[in-house]
């Protein structure tokens, strides 16, 4: 392990059972926020190629993708 990375556990071994505890929630916490972000840019990009190709279909009725 990297010095760093031994620094951080040496740290994160030495809080109270407490915050330690409230410091895997705000990881989870951030991982959820994460991944639900992900989730809606994916909707967002997902919607945005359907009204790209409603529009190619109204612009050139011949085009299709």
């Amino acid at each position: 392990m990297s010095t760093q990375i031994e620094d951080l556990y040496q740290r994160i071994q030495s809080l109270a059972l407490s915050e330690r505890l409230e410091l895997v929630n705000r990881i989870f916490a951030d991982l959820k926020s994460s991944l639900e972000l992900q989730e809606e840019l994916a909707d967002w990009d997902r919607l945005s190629d359907e009204a790209l190709e409603l529009f190619d279909k109204e612009l050139c009725p011949s085009k299709v993708r």
